[in-house]
This record gives structure tokens, sequence and C-alpha cells, in this order.
């Protein structure tokens, strides 16, 4: 009888061993196959493509070589016992998801935020959005914007990027962006300027007035005065695109250096646009205030102070640029 005994409690000793062990190695393959996460040692976002006509094998097979996964037997159960099949498209893995999530996710078609989201601040000139477009690995240093798209007809907004689309498909949504706005800003205008010189005034309108809207329509409407009567704009901001000199920075000689960006010395507007204008600019063109006010400069107190004559603009020289 003991010895009878003494067999089942060595039996009954090893089927223990082998569940526990069984357990161990079942835990240990849900800890790594689905509890750990794929980025654990990458703090960066990565991007997975399911691409379309792709099976539950091919997937599995896909996140493994990605190293996603550990083992393609990892996802494959996981994909045959669901009701759902793999959705193709763009996955965004985030830094410390599991892989249990992320196979839930392409069963499920939760693709996450893949776009790339870039975005270029108003007045910023094509050699501004280059070093952006750099940031963001969209193009390499030996990249120029001009021969693509010309100075000002850029409209600086935030565009959303989704993986490998690329610079032409960025100004595709540039350039219909622009047009769109273009066509905003103009309904309702009764301005002569042909659509070149508006933007190349509203670069000007953007530079050389603050955020207020109100002060970039009187703005505006002085500058346009001074184009009807032929007098010199006399803005300093084409220094800054051509030279890179602020007003602080100029200097006599600078103003009486000819050049097609001098409005001092030449009557018009400059050659092109000296920064990519956003709508409020342009909608200041296309729709001026019309006052008294001849001239303005911007105080050491922080605004603009108006003149209706040019003596009265010297008196704010004297009062305010002190």
């Amino acid at each position: 009888m003991n010895r009878l005994r003494n067999r089942f409690e060595r039996k009954l000793k090893n089927l223990t061993i082998l569940l526990l062990g069984a357990v161990t190695l079942f835990s240990l393959f849900v800890f790594v196959c689905f509890i750990r996460s794929p980025l654990e040692h990458n703090n960066e976002d990565l991007f997975f493509t399911v691409s379309s006509g792709w099976g539950t094998v091919r997937v599995a097979e896909e996140l493994s070589s990605s190293h996603l996964i550990p083992s393609s037997l990892c996802a494959i159960p996981v994909f045959l016992l669901s009701d759902e099949k793999v959705k193709a498209g763009t996955y965004r893995i985030t830094f410390g998801e599991t892989r249990w999530h992320l196979l839930q996710r392409i069963l499920n078609g939760a693709y996450g935020d893949v776009y790339n989201y870039v975005t270029f601040p108003e007045g910023g000139t094509l050699r501004n959005y280059v070093g952006i477009l750099m940031e963001n690995g969209i193009v390499n240093e030996e990249t120029s914007l001009s021969s693509k798209i010309e100075e000002g007809f850029f409209y600086p907004d935030t565009y959303a990027l989704a993986p490998g689309e690329g610079i032409d498909t960025l100004l595709t949504m540039v350039k219909k962006k622009f047009n769109s706005v273009l066509g905003e800003v103009r309904t309702g205008s009764s301005l002569s300027l042909n659509d070149h010189d508006a933007v190349v005034l509203a670069s000007l309108v953007e530079k050389e007035a603050g955020k207020s809207l109100e002060e970039k329509r009187i703005i505006a409407g002085i500058l346009l005065k001074r184009l009807e009567k032929g007098m010199p704009l006399q803005v300093d901001a084409p220094f800054l695109y051509e030279r890179e000199k602020g007003s602080a920075q100029l200097t006599n000689s600078d103003l009486q250096q000819d050049s097609p960006y001098n409005t001092y010395t030449r009557k018009g507007l400059p050659r092109t646009a000296i920064g990519n204008p956003g709508r409020d600019a342009l909608y200041a063109v296309f729709h001026p205030l019309n006052t008294s006010y001849w001239f303005y400069l911007h105080g050491n107190d922080g605004r603009v102070h108006y003149a209706r004559t040019y003596t009265e603009h010297l008196k704010n020289k004297r009062k305010y640029l002190r």
C-alpha cells in the first residue's frame, strides 16, 4: 500500500512540475508575444504597412521580419481565432504600446495618427521653409523650393503628410490651399492689381504690420495710395529679405544702394514677394482701409504711429524713435 502511495505521489509531483512548467512557459509566451512592447528599446514611433491582398500568414511574417513580434506564431493564432480580418493600411506604433494591442488594431483597422504634421509660419521665406522640411525629413539640404514654387505663393499653414508622401504631394496641397484662400479674399474686392502684384504687396504688409487685421488693412491702404500716387513705398522689410538687414541695422548707404528690392530708390513693388503672406495679409490688400494717412512708423513703445503729412511723420520720428 505504501509503495502504491509513494508511486502515486511521485507521479502527482511530476505532473505538478510539468503543469507548473507548462504554465510558466505559457506565461512567458504570453508575456513575450503580447504584453511586451515592440518599441521598448526605441522611444521613436514606427510605421507598419499592411498592403492590400495580404493574408493572415503574410501579415504575421511581416510583423516578425520587422521585429515587431518575436515570431509569426505569436500573431497567427490571434488572427485566426478572431471574427475580424486583418485590415490593409499604415499603422502608427507608439512607444509603450503592447504587441497585443497592436494585433487588435490591425484586426480593427485602428491606424492611429499616422500623419506627419508640418507647420509653416506666416511671412516665412522659401529658404526658411526648406529648413523646416529638412527638420521633418522631407527634403535634403540641396533642395531648392524656388524651382518648384514662386516666393509668396507657398501658403503658410499646417499640412498633414501620410507615410510615403513627400515634397510633390505637399506642394500640391500648398497650391490648392493658396488658390482656395486667394479666391476667398478676392471676393468682393475692387483691387486693380493683378494677383502676382497683390501677393507681392501682401508679403510687404505681412512684414510691415503686426498681428492685428485692422493694422494690416490700414498699412495696405497707405501702400496702395503711394503706388497709385507714384510715390516710392519706402519700406524697410525688403532689405531683410535681400540683405538680411533689419530696420535698426540699415545705413544711409544701404538706402542709397539701388536694387530691385530697394523701395527707396525705385518706385513700385519689389521684383518678387519677400515672404509668404497669410490669409489676413492677403485679405488686407484686397480689402484695404481708406484713411487719410500717408505715413506710418513702429515706435519704440511697440505701437504703430500714423501721420497725414510728412511734417507730422517727422514729429512722430523724433517722438517715438528716440
